[in-house]
């Protein structure tokens, strides 16, 4: 089955299950969310940002903007829009703090012609009802236009395709062009027309919602886009250094510059994994000078045994070149140990040793994680508890530094660990080391009591902080427990937890 069959079935399946009558009451509609995407072009790519922005439904007022971009995989094909869009979608919804009661999509919904734009198909992930707003007409059919609607606002004209209402064009102010309402799910096409009324203001005839996202898209795509392109001068003096040089072998890029999900934004850096016979000459910093104004550099131990000099260029500019031997390279390919910092993505900018083979071999894109053992894990649960006990005591005897440190780094690392297990175990298989874009795959539940976790160099705070994390930790660890099948400590869990109760 081709991916057009595919999607094809996907959306007669879905069709089904559209509603085109009111969900909800909108006296009762609090929060409204635009959705819009931008995108761009990079190295052959195509890549795009979604951008959704939750407001006040009666003041209008701002309450939360969010933000995801990333590679687009499939291909336009007509009629199958949502496919493209709808990943990053969903992944830009989940950073939400908040759950908006509708969603407002610059975009088709039910004027589709299988009645699946993007506002309806994105409604049976997004769980809530959803309007499709564009501001052109998509004409569907050669012989389906529509007619103006008269000059005043709140008049329309209903485009029927079929003899069925599919939209409607919707003049929103005087003497300006109409939007083209269309039902997503959940809602009626009288109170999509009434709403898109409402949500629009004085200075534009797009309804605010959708109208902010489309100028956070702009804002954002320029950021991702000119990201991208930061580094396009260092990456270039560097491959010609390489092809200049004999003793360098290999130079290739990995992270963030050469990730698909999520490409580099405005904060990402270059990271570089750099082979050559000669390393002195880059641990030294002579050469990493030549690369251009580096205002900052330090060097420190690596993966497999070398060493990384990571360099500021101008002032902002972070370059991180991972400096070893084809012996070492080649050892740790064989290995593993750099697979760790290449299975998101990785580039050969030079390669004269045909290393990308041997990567193809033993770099594999999946992320994998070692299975869990029930001694580790109540050594770990036991570890966690006695900590609390020692933090609290350091407390008690007026050793500030020695329990902040204990509860905001020792403690949290056990935390980070117990997180990451419970996020496995509960579904979640793109799980990020060190909990970097821990917001992004943690569940909500979690990253709210965190914020309750950490503490500000003062007693009565880190003795709050001890005790959040106590019951995030034991919350989670006994879960983690029950889903494996492992024996927890419950006694340990209560010798700590009356100690803090009776001490602190």
């Amino acid at each position: 089955m081709t991916d057009e069959q595919e999607f094809l079935k996907i959306q007669n399946e879905l069709r089904e299950k559209i509603s085109l009558e009111d969900s909800f009451r909108t006296e009762e509609l609090r929060t409204v969310a635009g959705v819009d995407l931008a995108y761009w072009h990079f190295g052959g790519d195509e890549y795009a940002v979604c951008c959704i922005v939750v407001i006040d439904f009666k003041t209008h007022e701002v309450l939360e903007k969010k933000h995801f971009s990333g590679k687009i995989d499939v291909p336009y094909m007509a009629g199958f829009l949502a496919f493209r869009e709808l990943p990053l979608v969903i992944k830009t919804a989940a950073l939400l703090e908040s759950s908006p009661d509708l969603f407002v999509f610059d975009g088709n919904g039910y004027l589709h012609p299988r009645r699946m734009g993007i506002a309806t198909h994105a409604s049976f992930h997004l769980g809530k009802p959803t309007v499709g707003i564009a501001k052109t007409y998509f004409r569907i059919d050669k012989k389906t236009d529509y007619t103006e609607p008269e000059n005043s606002p709140g008049s329309f004209t209903d485009i029927i395709i079929d003899g069925e209402v599919c939209g409607r064009a919707l003049r929103t102010h005087i003497d300006v062009k109409p939007v083209f309402v269309s039902v997503g799910n959940g809602i009626s096409i009288d109170t999509a027309c009434a709403l898109a009324m409402e949500l629009t203001e004085k200075d534009s005839h797009i309804p605010i919602p959708t109208r902010l996202a489309d100028l956070e898209t702009h804002i954002e795509r320029e950021k991702a886009s000119q990201a991208q392109k930061a580094y396009a001068g260092i990456r270039e003096k560097l491959c010609g250094f390489a092809q200049e040089d004999a003793d360098i072998k290999a130079v290739a890029a990995i992270g963030s510059s050469v990730r698909a999900d999520p490409p580099a934004d405005e904060y990402s850096d270059l990271d570089i994994i750099l082979v050559t016979e000669a390393p002195e000459k880059w641990f030294s910093g002579e050469y990493p000078a030549l690369l251009g104004n580096m205002t900052l550099s330090f060097i420190e131990p690596t993966l497999g045994g070398g060493y990384e000099r990571r360099c500021i260029y101008d002032s902002d500019r972070d370059v991180d070149i991972i400096i070893l031997t084809p012996a070492q390279f080649e050892t740790a390919l064989r290995d593993g140990t750099v697979g760790s910092v290449m299975n998101r993505g990785y580039l050969f900018l030079c390669d004269k040793n045909g290393y990308a083979a041997l990567a193809g071999e033993f770099v594999k894109p999946e992320i994998t994680h070692p299975a869990l053992n029930e001694g580790f894990f109540r050594n770990t649960v036991n570890d966690f508890f006695f900590h609390n006990i020692w933090s609290a005591k350091k407390l008690l005897r007026g050793e500030l530094w020695a329990a902040k440190m204990c509860i905001d780094t020792y403690l949290k690392l056990s935390l980070l660990f117990i997180i990451e297990q419970y996020q496995l175990l509960n579904g979640t298989d793109d799980i990020w080391h060190n909990g970097r874009f821990l917001d992004r795959w943690a569940d909500r539940s979690i990253t709210r009591e965190l914020s309750h976790c950490f503490a500000h160099y003062d007693t009565e705070d880190c003795k709050k902080a001890l005790k959040a994390t106590h019951r995030l930790f034991a919350r989670l660890a006994a879960s983690v427990a029950e889903k494996s099948g492992f024996r927890y400590p419950a006694e340990s869990e209560k010798c700590a937890a009356d100690f803090l109760r009776d001490k602190l």
